[in-house]
């Protein structure tokens, strides 16, 4: 008899935890909570595993509030095999009542894997925990749970590692600073803007014209190589030697400050990359509409109808004029200018020709009067955009297109525009 009730044998294992817990809230229990490890052990030797290792791990966080080292140390070798054998996911909340007790799990042949692995499956539980035991580890153990510290981390992990000395350590926490880092997005088509977060995120104002010039230079280098000479010849093609340097270094800093407000050298995300010999800005950190058209573009000559005509869309959306046309009087800019527009032209063309069934007619019509917002006098594009126009219904607008067009053509150039190619449906411009 117990409390008045009598025990089933039969369910003796299964309720062993419950009767332990009612024996640990009692004022005299001195470790008497734990005598239902017999039953479990019975239970494992009649193959009733499930209910021995789990009852084992929910007895054994009792023993961790006792005084006894040993209970302490048979209670972590019961979860690392439950843990082997895959049955902590129902009693999740029992496991993280070892968190306190984590130092222990060292003392184990596996303990340093045991926290790693626990820490891969409940992350939530166990980051503070095994980032804590990291200042008490060396060699291999050190490694084990710095390897899980920065595979499952989160942006708090970052300052939690501060304070923890040691260059593996610091690289950890440099590597988490680029991983964690919010993103830019630097548009180069019209003007040059940027934006975090997204391409429709909070804008970044940059006030200081120098540090706009330098900006220009280096999103203008994005896809290419930068050298700090080549940035000064740019920029102070004046200047002496020591004044160019000085120059160059101190509006890298503003513009790392205008990135990141708080910035300090080691401390933050680098999105401006500078050694002694190159500049640019981070690939993994700040993101350029060139490179994500290019991506877009890749992405569309394998993917299905609607996958197509989103990134299609995407890309399309992120040309709304020349190419640095900030820049569109400075000569350095000028070949840049020409190998990206050719390069864009060559990409969103068949899209605005509707060369093939791939593209309906809206998204050809965006792709041409994208074209056309990077050159006006791109004949292709523009007859692309009024064929388009004219296939959606809108003729009189196709028409007046191809008039202004050929009125641009005449003032600009004092010549007449080409005839419309073979199959076209207005008629050849000049007879408009």
């Amino acid at each position: 008899m117990e409390s008045g009730y009598t025990v089933d044998l039969r369910y003796s294992a299964e309720i062993a935890p419950a009767r332990s817990i009612a024996d640990h809230v009692t004022a005299d229990c001195g470790g008497r909570c734990l005598g239902r490890l017999a039953e479990l052990d019975l239970a494992a030797t009649a193959g009733a595993n499930l209910v021995a290792l789990t009852g084992r791990v929910k007895i054994g966080a009792l023993a961790l509030e006792h005084r006894a080292l040993r209970p302490k140390r048979e209670a972590w070798r019961a979860l690392a095999e439950a843990f082997s054998a895959g049955y902590l996911e129902p009693i999740r909340w029992w496991v993280r009542r070892y968190v306190g007790s984590a130092r222990m799990a060292l003392e184990l042949p596996i303990g340093a894997d045991l926290l790693a692995r626990l820490l891969a499956w409940d992350p939530d539980g166990w980051r503070i925990t095994v980032l804590q035991l990291l200042p008490a580890t060396t060699g291999q153990d050190r490694a084990t749970l710095l390897r899980a510290i920065t595979q499952y981390a989160n942006r708090e992990t970052v300052n939690a590692l501060h304070g923890i000395a040691g260059n593996d350590v610091t690289e950890a926490r440099r590597h988490l600073q680029q991983a964690y880092a919010s993103r830019i997005y630097l548009r180069t088509f019209g003007g040059i803007s940027l934006r975090r977060g997204g391409w429709q995120g909070p804008l970044i104002s940059i006030e200081k014209r120098r540090v706009r010039a330098l900006l220009a230079v280096l999103a203008a280098h994005a896809h290419t190589t930068l050298t700090r000479d080549m940035a000064i010849d740019i920029l102070w093609p004046e200047a002496d030697g020591d004044s160019a340097v000085n120059n160059l270094n101190q509006t890298v800093f503003q513009l790392r400050r205008y990135l990141e407000p708080s910035y300090r050298q080691g401390e933050s995300p680098e999105y401006i990359v500078s050694s002694s010999e190159q500049i640019g800005l981070a690939p993994g950190l700040v993101h350029t509409d060139l490179q994500e058209i290019r991506r877009l573009a890749d992405r569309m000559s394998h993917a299905g109808w609607e996958q197509r005509h989103a990134a299609a869309a995407k890309a399309i959306a992120l040309v709304n004029g020349e190419f640095l046309a900030d820049l569109r009087y400075e000569t350095w800019a000028t070949r840049l200018q020409v190998a990206v527009h050719n390069e864009v032209r060559s990409r969103l063309l068949p899209i605005a020709l509707q060369s093939h069934a791939s593209f309906d007619v809206q998204v050809a019509t965006d792709a041409a009067a994208a074209l056309v917002s990077i050159d006006p006098f791109d004949e292709a594009a523009t007859l692309a955009l009024a064929d388009c126009l004219s296939r959606s219904g809108r003729r009189r607008a196709a028409r007046e297109l191809l008039l202004r067009f050929a009125d641009q053509v005449r003032t600009e150039f004092d010549e007449e525009a080409s005839g419309r190619p073979r199959g076209a449906r207005l008629g050849p411009i000049s007879q408009v």
